[in-house]
């Protein structure tokens, strides 16, 4: 969270010009460093914080009984890819870490 902090007043110290943003006036950067899904990243929370047995795997009909329809749809749906290419070319931004999944064995 602290990076993702020094990246946002980083940009702020250096605005995007808007021929980085495809003719847009303002564009969308986002911040990543590699893929993990869901589950990878649940087995490695599950591990760090030294929890027994595996990690559940839910249906989203078990998703909806548990946290209701609009919460259970929008987390089953919200696993969207993102690129940082506008991040690192354009801003200059290094990631600290590899992977999310390094940076929660940290």
């Amino acid at each position: 969270m602290i990076r993702c902090a020094q990246f946002y007043i980083g940009r702020n110290s250096s605005p995007v010009k808007s021929g980085d943003c495809n003719g847009s006036q303002e564009c969308s950067i986002k911040i990543e460093n590699g893929e993990a899904s869901f589950k990878d990243i649940a087995e490695a929370i599950h591990r760090e914080l030294g929890f027994d047995g595996a990690v559940q795997t839910w249906t989203i009909e078990e998703a909806v009984q548990e946290w209701g329809q609009q919460a259970a749809h929008f987390a089953f749906g919200s696993n969207s890819r993102i690129r940082s290419d506008k991040a690192r070319n354009v801003l200059g931004w290094i990631p600290s870490y590899s992977s999310v999944l390094d940076w929660l064995r940290t």
